[in-house]
C-alpha cells in the first residue's frame, strides 16, 4: 500500500494497518485451530469463549510465576 499511496500519509498508519492486521490474523488461526465458527460461537455464545480466553490468561500467568520462583 506504501507505493501506490500518497507520500503525505504518515508512515505510523501503515505501521498500525499492519498490526491490525497481524492480531486479525493471529485471532482467525486461534478460531481455526480451536475449530470454532460463527455458529459454534452462537450456539455457546461469546460468554464461553471469554471465560476460556480469562482462564487461559490465569493460568499462563500463574505458571510463569510458578516457573519464575523456581528458578
Amino acid at each position: 500500500m506504501r507505493t501506490y499511496l500518497p507520500v503525505w500519509i504518515q508512515p505510523s498508519i501503515y505501521d498500525s494497518l499492519v498490526n491490525l492486521a497481524k492480531a486479525g490474523m493471529t485471532v482467525t488461526l486461534f478460531l481455526i485451530g480451536a475449530s470454532l465458527s460463527r455458529e459454534t460461537l452462537k450456539k455457546f455464545g461469546y460468554l464461553a469463549l471469554f471465560e476460556g480466553v480469562i482462564l487461559w490468561i490465569v493460568i499462563s500467568c500463574v505458571s510463569l510465576y510458578a516457573v519464575l520462583r523456581i528458578l
